[in-house]
């Protein structure tokens, strides 16, 4: 349900696309779209690499490059509030960069950046503990000879997927999944994303903004949020 829509090869992809450097709010200067007859970039084979988790390795048997951009972050998020559990630490908040944990302590208010206005909230929410991730197809974008490309990469194009959505937040149990789920409704309309989350995780909550500026908020956001203003 999660691993067609993912690829471990997509650093290669996004350097096909033009995105060869870090991103800053400067946008660079992107020169040039490798793509294939298809028209988009050549997904790499699943066979291209090797698994070995008894030794926490991987072999690469081609020379495609390894992103981990679309899961590092959250999970390190939920590494970062394990070890702090771990020593007692009994209330806090980790946000890197708006992948988030809460746990313990007053509840806090928290933010949903507009993403046609970047110095607005188009949206406030009160969250005593839970885990939120946001994604977005327009921060990271970027045009080469007129062509408007984005940083989500459909694990079996090789594309950008074609979509209404253009942010989502997230709620889930731990960092890690809500990033997974943000990226994966960023890859299909809002209204088939609201029905996949709704049919696998359940359990999870989002607050989609669609190219229209809409808000698409699923019931199930008031398992996480005490308060949503909009």
């Amino acid at each position: 349900m999660v691993t067609k829509f993912f690829c471990h090869g997509s650093l290669s992809i996004l350097k096909n696309m033009g995105y060869e450097r870090p991103f800053q709010k400067q946008q660079p200067l992107f020169l040039e779209y490798k793509e294939n007859k298809k028209g988009g970039c050549s997904v790499p084979s699943r066979k291209s690499i090797s698994f070995f988790p008894n030794q926490k390795a991987v072999m690469k048997h081609t020379d495609e490059e390894i992103d981990l951009g679309g899961i590092g972050k959250g999970w390190s998020v939920d590494q970062a509030h394990r070890l702090l559990k771990g020593i007692g630490i009994e209330q806090g908040m980790i946000d890197a960069g708006g992948d988030m944990v809460i746990w313990g302590g007053a509840p806090r208010k928290i933010g949903i950046m507009n993403p046609f206005a970047e110095d607005e909230d188009i949206a406030n929410f009160i969250i005593g503990a839970g885990a939120v991730a946001t994604s977005n197809v327009l921060y990271r974008s970027w045009s080469v000879r007129g062509r408007r490309f984005h940083h989500i990469i459909h694990g079996q194009t090789g594309k950008n997927p074609e979509s209404d959505v253009v942010q989502t937040t997230v709620f889930a149990s731990c960092a890690s999944e809500a990033d997974v789920i943000a990226k994966i409704l960023c890859m299909m309309s809002a209204k088939e994303g609201i029905r996949w989350l709704n049919r696998h995780f359940p359990k999870a909550a989002c607050i989609i903004v669609n190219e229209s500026g809409q808000l698409l908020i699923t019931p199930s956001v008031s398992r996480y949020v005490e308060r949503l203003v909009v």
